[in-house]
């Protein structure tokens, strides 16, 4: 089984290849007012908003 590895904060992480669809640089992020800290922004993904959620505040 491939898998992808990535850390947040100290902790490492793994997620099967089968279930990502794609994996994409953060380019700007437009700042949304009253959203919850984990939500970093919204980024513009083929012209639809797309949220970016900074897990390392939702892995605590």
């Amino acid at each position: 089984m491939k898998v992808l590895v990535f850390s947040i904060g100290p902790d490492r992480y793994a997620l099967r290849l089968g279930a990502i669809v794609r994996v994409l640089p953060v380019l700007a992020l437009k700042q949304v007012p009253l959203a919850p800290a984990f939500v970093a922004g919204l980024m513009d993904l083929q012209g639809e908003p797309v949220p970016v959620i900074d897990l390392s505040l939702l892995a605590g």
